[in-house]
Order: C-alpha cells, then sequence, then structure tokens
C-alpha cells in the first residue's frame, strides 16, 4: 500500500532491531518506532536498540517514546503523597497506574535495594523522593524532572508522546489541593537542563541500565548527549 501511494508512512510498535533491520532488506520505509522509555524502565533503548539507532540503518528512522510519566505515577500528586507505615499505594490509581504498578514498580523494585519493604515504598522513597528534590532544585515540577530525562537520555529521540493525566483525581487536584495545569507542568520541561549531579542521582535510582563506566557520557547530556534548550526549534516536539 505504501508502494502504490495509498498510506504515507508506517511505523513501528515496539519493534525490535532485527525486525527493524528485516523490514528495512524487504524495502519496507519506517517512518518512527514506538517504545515505552521512562526512568523505571529504561532497558528498552539501552543495549541492541541503542546499538541500532548508532548506526547508518537507524538514521533516518525516528524513535519515539511513550510513557515517561509511567502513566502518571512520576508526578506531583505521588510525591506529595503521605506514605503510611503500611507501605501501601494510594487508593485512587487509576487503571493505566495499577498496570504500572504491578509491572514496571515491581521489576523496578526487585533490581533496588532499601527504601522500604514494599515496592510501592521503596518507588516513593527512592524514586519519587529523588524527583522531588530535584524538581525543588528547579523551582519545577516533578513530572517536567521526569520528562527532561527521557528527552535528556535517548540522543536519538524523535518525540516523547505523553498519554497521561499526570495522576489527576476525580477534583483535578493533587493532595494539598492545588490544582494541575497538565500542559503547563510538562512545558516546563523546555526550560531547564538536568546537571551532571542530577543525571547521576537519577541513574542511581533508574531501571536496570547496562551501561559500561566508558558509556556514561552517552548518559549525560554532553556532546553526544540528547536534547539541549537550542533544540526548542524543533517544532514537533512542542506542547
Amino acid at each position: 500500500m505504501q508502494r502504490e501511494g495509498m498510506i504515507r508512512s508506517i511505523e513501528g510498535l515496539n519493534m525490535p532491531p532485527e525486525l527493524l533491520t528485516s523490514a528495512g532488506s524487504c524495502g519496507f520505509h519506517l517512518e518512527n518506532n514506538q517504545i515505552q522509555y521512562n526512568i523505571l524502565d529504561p532497558t528498552s533503548y539501552y543495549g541492541n536498540m541503542k546499538q541500532f539507532y548508532d548506526k547508518d540503518d537507524g538514521k533516518k528512522m525516528k524513535l519515539l517514546t511513550s510513557s515517561p510519566l509511567a502513566g502518571g505515577l512520576l508526578a506531583d500528586r505521588y510525591v506529595k503523597y503521605r506514605l503510611g507505615a503500611d507501605g501501601r499505594p494510594p487508593p485512587d490509581l487509576s487503571t493505566s497506574q495499577r498496570r504500572h504498578l504491578q509491572t514496571t514498580v515491581r521489576s523496578w523494585a526487585e533490581y533496588h535495594e532499601g527504601g522500604g519493604n514494599t515496592p510501592w515504598m521503596k518507588f516513593h522513597n527512592l524514586v519519587l523522593g529523588t524527583l522531588g528534590d530535584i524538581s525543588f532544585k528547579h523551582r519545577t515540577s516533578a513530572a517536567a524532572v521526569a520528562l527532561r530525562w527521557s528527552m535528556q537520555t535517548n540522543k536519538h529521540l524523535g518525540s516523547v508522546v505523553v498519554r497521561s493525566g499526570l495522576g489527576l483525581g476525580k477534583e483535578g487536584v493533587d493532595y494539598d489541593g492545588r490544582p494541575y495545569e497538565r500542559t503547563q507542568d510538562l512545558r516546563e520541561a523546555f526550560g531547564f537542563e538536568l546537571d551532571e549531579e542530577d543525571m547521576e542521582r537519577l541513574y542511581n535510582v533508574a531501571g536496570k541500565i547496562d551501561l559500561s563506566t566508558d558509556s556514561m557520557d552517552d548518559f549525560y547530556n554532553g556532546e553526544n548527549g540528547g536534547f539541549s534548550l537550542e533544540d526548542l526549534s524543533n517544532k514537533k516536539l512542542w506542547l
């Protein structure tokens, strides 16, 4: 259909490098490939996928990352949530957030030691605590920090797909009564850069990443790093 001009572009969803290479060898040109990528689950990019995009094969194909906020769990609403002694998560999680809690958060918790006895307690103390500290430092939101991390650690990024409502409750406010400005909270990700100290703190609480000491520079916003403020001219990334 693409060859006959009936469709303009083809996009992939969670396609591994082997399948992308096979599609290219068959004459199919994919515009994008979308993968899940966030602080809790960065493994889908680091490894074979990153190597694929480092080669010529991946230069013409854009990489779209989804769930940068883990269904809305990486947001101020849960940074401010008062954790009980039992370490139980909030009772008002959405279906998407419960899915991330049962899969992404639990997988992340198995990789990290300390921080609490339950996956949610570990997540709240280690990840949300770090996001809260860094957001306070830059006078921004925790969601903006998580989104900035997704942009700044991925030099092959074409766009970020954000579907979550930042943990909005029925009233559209967080636990201290402040109403959410979803677009403004996300737009703030373009107004600052995470420094090396920030990136190292987030790296220490991130999901398992197979990086050698020599490749740590790829994780920072250096010469070969991700987005810098000059990239605001890319209107495809505007919110």
